[in-house]
């Protein structure tokens, strides 16, 4: 069986926040009001506390593209991922990622992020699998806003995770795991060899009392 190396993306594959940078795109692109940006601020800092609702969150960061052209929502996607998030990839977190493949692990992003910014960012680096939520496509190819599959985040992550290695023939044993927020606690205690990438401050708290390995990159 293949060992794992599973990462993060938002704020430990990549130094910002996707979503929030996607929305600003939208802003610059006029298809946005400041005002969105707001709430997303808001629901960042319950993210961070570990207290958001992540299916109101879903429907508010899937609301930009519900229902819109999927020629035209694929084309602001991929303009997205070429001049924002291309970007944003810590270099020595890229280094791991091809050090990892290198040495033949499964590598995988694991991320809260919906699929329609994950996917991209995955290609980026050619990582091929990745778990996060799957989003609902009507049937000429159009974001609903709805999502249908379990939700990546918390426990769900972590239980999204195991079925996929299950799915995979791969092994937690001797595995390596990256993530910054406590959302991604749970995920963290699965890996042989949990690290967190400039933890937000109560998930270094868990890192301290476990004795997992601290990663800060500027």
């Amino acid at each position: 069986m293949r060992k794992l190396a599973v990462f993060d993306m938002d704020q430990t594959l990549i130094r910002r926040d996707s979503n929030d940078q996607f929305f600003r795109f939208l802003i610059g692109k006029g298809l946005l009001t400041e005002g969105f940006l707001r709430d997303e601020k808001r629901l960042a800092r319950e993210y961070f506390e570990g207290t958001l609702d992540i299916r109101k969150y879903y429907e508010h960061a899937l609301e930009p593209l519900r229902m819109m052209e999927k020629d035209r929502c694929d084309a602001l996607l991929e303009e997205f991922a070429e001049k924002v998030l291309l970007r944003l990839f810590y270099p020595e977190m890229l280094g791991l990622v091809e050090r990892f493949k290198d040495e033949g692990r499964a590598v995988v992003i694991a991320s809260s992020t919906c699929e329609h910014i994950v996917s991209r960012a995955a290609s980026l680096i050619g990582v091929e699998d990745t778990v996060c939520t799957r989003i609902e496509y009507d049937s000429e190819g159009r974001i609903t806003g709805r999502v249908v599959s379990d939700l990546c985040y918390k426990e769900g992550k972590a239980r999204m995770l195991k079925a996929w290695a299950d799915d995979h023939d791969v092994t937690f044993d001797g595995s390596c795991g990256y993530g910054d927020s406590i959302n991604d606690f749970e995920m963290l205690c699965l890996m042989g060899r949990p690290c967190c990438v400039n933890p937000q401050p109560n998930l270094r708290e868990e890192a301290e009392k476990r004795g997992w390995e601290i990663l800060t990159l500027s």
